[in-house]
């Protein structure tokens, strides 16, 4: 590499520089999924089971096939051998074809298909469809799953167990009948859909002659997508092509195929015509996959001086009534991230996942850290409440030392950098934490409901590797493809300040792609906050690598040593020469007439570098967060007074971005602590089916966000940054849950499960804290 005395100008990286993506997306010249202009385009309309578990006796699609405007009516026995969606790994794996055949599980199971020549009369050919059910027993709870007399989703495994998995110290017994004070703890994390402002859907074609698929998805991982509806199409992966417009918002629920997806492919050749389906509201609610509901039952083993020493838990994860690819994974985090910030040298735990008649479960932001996290921070502060300590000076007593990293916790997961005291005592700062305690008194001696919460958390991002290529055009501008996928993160802006930074070209002349896997590089998409870490530090070494090559080319040029030149403004020439200067497109001109083709032997472009990154682990951001928190003893209405929290993300490339990634994350962490929940009946019915039942928040009812950082490296990346998109996630749970619980300690409460609605609240200030979940 060469000298940073190659750059002649203030680094972009660490400015907060404005989104060069939204110009284009607030003018109205985004291109999302229904913007597509595609030919001879017939839309798709599903018939879903209003029943969440029954037998399906007959299908009469006679009348509904001689509807004007119908061009087929689709059923799972017109499917041939198109296969399921793919999941893999040592569980239970049911069938999970893109209709369900003889059995509905869910309500919302699609059944059958309808391609017209509009939508309206696609769905008009629903109600000429008459099916003929024969409803079963349903099981909902996933604690009640397990119960011998429980209905089985799926009786082939002769249990409604989808997958165990335990993880044991050795010494907890010990510990246990070593310390001083034990406790329960239990806790519950309430289920929440994932509400993006885009709809999930697709546009799928089929070409006759090649015998080739197009999806157009929105979707967070193309090249994923391309490799699963290849398996279930049963057809090399080069045969289907995914390609990724404007994606209106994900958060995890558009990271895997869907049965969905797949059928639009097999739709566009049954039809013989490209297909459209975009779900409606009620039906992304239904068939997206919701995220969360998992229950601990836990106990802890601490000494009188605050010091914990053993954790036992058992978590229950409910999944729901098909298997998505990821959704064996979030649960998994309680296995391995149980002890947090702190250090508790054993620990037993284990995880139940099981099966329910509901809609599918899997990764939504956050991913099994915001449930691992809740549990952990509710035990600290339950055993400071016990104690009758400080939350702070409980929490400083069990961190993890700034000295000890990288550190092994007790699951064996290697954390890699941290300094966790700092973060809270800047936290404290910014509270002024003694006086505020003082002030909480003084409320509460004059009858307010008032509580302060603390959380410290970590959580683990990133890992793994993806790809990056960047050409220097004849133009002297940067053409950049990234392996990830950017879906309103700012991930253009922050990827084009690296890029500026190493060849001195202005943001406006870079240009960042991504999303069409008939264009390398291949990539993992955007999920699990890895996207600037890995993609960014790809196309950092592919700027580097072209940098490398521009100076040597002027150096040739202009008779000089590289280390002689500098790089500013699409320029290349001398130190302290300004006189003598040629442009990038001189320098690529020059280099193109000796090396005219690129390694495939066609016409070069430019100046290329391709290059597949490799991180050498995970990272593992961290910080404190502190909620304080007050209630209306008439209506139990929670009022996020102040909320201010530390956050360590490693190394920024833009400020800006990292704010509202805080915020984010911070916004929706809240809303599933006091607000948000799918809720179904004891038959299975979803009884939050639409947005007047979901409870997706007002921005009016969120406090100003108090946010500071502090900067501890990671030495896993080039960057030397660590993720950030659910951090928020992460944080915002414990520590408003913490805040509503210290409030509501006068009333003798138990632990409640989330959400804490105004209407829990209310009965524990009027009836009681015992029995109320």
């Amino acid at each position: 590499m060469t000298d940073e005395t190659n750059r002649a100008r203030a680094a972009l990286t660490g400015q907060s520089v404005k989104r060069i993506e939204d110009p284009r997306l607030i003018t109205g010249a985004g291109q999302y999924l229904e913007d597509l202009d595609i030919a001879d385009l017939a839309y798709v309309a599903l018939l879903r089971s209003p029943h969440a578990h029954a037998n399906v006796r007959s299908i009469d699609t006679t009348a509904a096939s001689q509807l004007n405007g119908v061009l087929a009516v689709v059923t799972a026995a017109d499917l041939g051998d198109v296969g399921d969606v793919p999941v893999g790994g040592d569980i239970n794996i049911p069938e999970h074809p893109p209709l369900a055949g003889d059995v509905v599980r869910f309500v919302g199971d699609p059944l059958v298909a309808v391609v017209a020549e509009s939508q309206a009369i696609a769905e008009d050919a629903l109600e000429l469809i008459s099916v003929d059910y024969e409803t079963q027993p349903a099981v909902v709870d996933a604690r009640e799953a397990l119960k011998e007399s429980a209905s089985l989703v799926h009786p082939q495994f002769g249990t409604n167990v989808v997958t165990t998995a335990e993880k044991d110290t050795g010494g907890v017994d010990e510990a246990f009948a070593a310390a001083e004070h034990r406790m329960s703890v239990r806790v519950g994390h309430g289920r929440v859909a994932a509400i993006p402002i885009e709809n999930r859907g697709g546009i799928g074609s089929y070409d006759e002659e090649t015998g080739k698929f197009t999806l157009w998805l929105s979707t967070q991982a193309a090249w994923l997508e391309r490799g699963d509806l290849a398996t279930a199409m049963g057809v090399p992966d080069e045969d289907v092509r995914v390609i990724t417009p404007d994606v209106g918002g994900a958060f995890g629920a558009k990271m895997t195929a869907y049965r969905e997806d797949i059928l639009l492919l097999a739709l566009a050749r049954i039809a013989g015509r490209p297909v459209q389906w975009i779900a409606t509201r009620s039906e992304d609610l239904q068939s997206s996959m919701h995220g969360r509901e998992a229950y601990t039952d836990g106990e802890v083993a601490f000494d009188s001086d605050g010091r914990i020493r053993a954790l036992k838990l058992r978590t229950v994860a409910n999944l729901g009534a098909y298997l998505m690819k990821f959704a064996a994974g979030p649960p998994m985090r309680m296995l391995l991230f149980p002890t947090g910030a702190y250090t508790i040298p054993e620990v037993q735990s284990e995880i139940v996942s099981v099966f329910t008649n509901t809609g599918p479960v899997g990764p939504y932001r956050g991913a099994g850290r915001p449930e691992a996290a809740y549990f952990i921070e509710r035990v600290v502060s339950d055993v400071a409440h016990a104690l009758g300590m400080d939350q702070a000076d409980i929490r400083r007593r069990n961190f993890i030392a700034a000295d000890a990293f990288p550190y092994t916790n007790a699951s064996g997961i290697i954390y890699d950098s941290g300094d966790y005291h700092k973060a809270l005592d800047r936290l404290s700062d910014l509270l002024d934490l003694e006086t505020l305690k003082s002030q909480i008194e003084e409320r509460r001696a004059a009858g307010e409901v008032v509580g302060l919460g603390l959380a410290s958390c970590v959580e683990v991002s990133g890992g793994g590797g993806d790809a990056g290529v960047l050409t220097l055009d004849q133009d002297g501008h940067i053409q950049a493809v990234t392996g990830t996928s950017p879906h309103g993160q700012g991930l253009a802006t922050s990827f084009a300040q690296l890029i500026s930074d190493e060849l001195g070209v202005a943001l406006d002349d870079i240009h960042i792609t991504h999303g069409d896997t008939a264009v390398e590089p291949r990539g993992g998409g955007t999920m699990g906050s890895r996207s600037l870490q890995l993609g960014g530090s790809a196309l950092r070494q592919a700027a580097e690598a072209v940098r490398e090559t521009v100076l040597s080319e002027a150096a040739e040029m202009l008779e000089v040593t590289p280390d002689d030149l500098v790089l500013e403004g699409g320029e290349v020439g001398p130190r302290g020469a300004p006189e003598i200067r040629l442009r990038l497109e001189q320098v690529v001109e020059s280099y193109l007439a000796k090396n005219g083709h690129d390694a495939a032997g066609g016409a070069a472009r430019g100046i290329e570098a391709n290059v597949r990154y490799q991180a050498d682990g995970d990272t593992f951001p961290f910080g404190s967060t502190a909620a304080l928190v007050s209630i209306d003893r008439d209506t139990g209405k929670p009022t996020i007074e102040r909320f201010v929290s530390v956050d360590d993300v490693g190394n920024v490339v833009n400020p800006r971005l990292v704010e509202g990634q805080l915020i984010g994350g911070a916004v929706q962490g809240i809303a599933e602590t006091l607000w948000e929940q799918v809720v179904y009946d004891d038959s299975g019915q979803l009884v939050s089916g639409s947005l007047m039942d979901y409870a997706v928040p007002k921005a009016s009812w969120f406090p100003n966000f108090q946010l500071e950082r502090t900067v501890t490296p990671t030495p896993r990346n080039i960057l030397g940054a660590k993720g950030v998109g659910e951090a928020g996630t992460v944080h915002a749970p414990p520590a408003v849950a913490n805040a509503v619980m210290d409030a509501l300690r006068p009333f003798d409460v138990e632990p409640l499960d989330l959400p804490i609605t105004d209407r829990k609240i209310w009965q524990i200030i009027n009836r009681g804290g015992q029995g109320i979940r």
